[in-house]
């Protein structure tokens, strides 16, 4: 074997069994190229001696199956396990099916480029690699593969996050749009926080009308987790009315017209509607959820505590969904402003010593009042 230099790719020459074989590492930098020629030639050298793990007889088709059926199905809600799916038939399509050990960094970055190519979101690119590195972990624990033979590809940037919730004004032109169900929907989501899916699952014997508090129990949350949750006075109140008007043996809190469970896509659909009557744009029923943490941020709940009524597994997840508006922020400039006063202390600033409209407005925090006559 041997590595050469054919235009601007580098090429791996085989003689196997007295026949001569010619392959493109489809890299244009000898560093990549020498990668690929290393795995081609461990590959081989387990081959001769009868090593077990070369990822030779299994294919993307192979890993991709067993992988879906025994991390996604078994492990995910129905909703993320689509998504899989919907992943691994992008990568099928446009990877060919190859041995696992014919992966490359060079085969991913020419994927990645045709799907961008394609149009498709930097988010819905990124979940495919990451689909395809998720189930190559798993490739290694089976001993199909011995080592990744995709190694690190720069997967798409993301876009900024978007900043988007619900003033009070929206809130109240919403409100006069919908109908009295949708309403108390909207109601309790914005009191609560509760994903839509955690909403139309609700049922009563989770349910603490004495306390004031809803259970969730690891199978009932995203963060696989426990969580007990004090509710609002409006949450409350809203539980109270349904709790004396329920049907008997009614199992959900929330149901439809004919008295069966809500489907998320028909809530998502009846708000949307709402939305687009009220004039309210770019709006998803989940930003409910954002609008949320960003109303108990701006009343000054600290993030630790948003952090347990949310449900998120970090502080970085609050900040995601948590923002402050402009009033808030000059309401902490404010703070400082009043912390420095009640600190009087003097310091002596060389350089603002001319700055008389300045050293008036600081007065005697920084100068002496015998500065102060200058």
């Amino acid at each position: 074997m041997k590595l050469f230099k054919r235009g601007k790719f580098w090429w791996i020459d085989i003689h196997e069994k007295n026949k001569r074989k010619r392959i493109s590492t489809k890299a244009e930098s000898k560093t990549d190229a020498l990668k690929i020629f290393n795995k081609i030639l461990e590959a081989r050298f387990q081959r001769k001696w009868n090593l077990e793990i070369s990822g030779q007889d299994r294919r993307l088709s192979d890993l991709l199956e067993r992988f879906l059926l025994t991390h996604s199905k078994a492990r995910k809600k129905k909703g993320s396990y689509d998504r899989d799916v919907a992943a691994a038939k992008h990568l099928s399509r446009l990877l060919k099916n190859p041995n696992l050990a014919e992966l490359s960094s060079a085969l991913m970055s020419e994927y990645r480029d045709i799907r961008i190519g394609e149009g498709a979101s930097s988010s819905s690119i990124r979940k495919e690699m990451n689909l395809l590195d998720h189930a190559l972990r798993y490739a290694k624990q089976w001993q199909w593969i011995s080592y990744d033979p995709i190694g690190k590809v720069e997967k798409p940037s993301m876009p900024p996050e978007k900043e988007r919730w619900l003033s009070f004004d929206e809130e109240q032109d919403l409100m006069r749009i919908c109908p009295a169900w949708l309403q108390e929907i909207i109601l309790f989501a914005l009191e609560t926080g509760l994903r839509r899916g955690e909403l139309i699952h609700l049922t009563w014997n989770r349910v603490n009308l004495d306390e004031g508090t809803l259970y969730f129990a690891p199978h009932d949350q995203k963060n696989k987790t426990s969580s007990t949750l004090p509710v609002s006075d409006i949450a409350w109140d809203i539980l109270k009315s349904r709790y004396t008007s329920r049907r008997q043996n009614q199992q959900f809190v929330f149901i439809s017209k004919d008295d069966k469970q809500l489907s998320g896509n028909a809530l998502s659909k009846a708000f949307d509607r709402a939305c687009g009557k009220a004039k309210i744009h770019d709006f998803r029923f989940h930003d409910l959820r954002h609008t949320f943490a960003t109303r108990l941020v701006q009343a000054g709940v600290d993030l630790y505590t948003i952090q347990a009524l949310g449900r998120w597994k970090s502080i970085t997840m609050v900040k995601r969904h948590a923002h402050h508006n402009i009033d808030t922020l000059k309401a902490g400039i404010k703070n400082v402003n009043s912390f420095r006063r009640q600190a009087n202390f003097k310091s002596k600033v060389p350089n603002l010593r001319y700055h008389k409209n300045l050293r008036h407005k600081i007065g005697t925090l920084w100068f002496d009042k015998s500065e102060q006559a200058i």
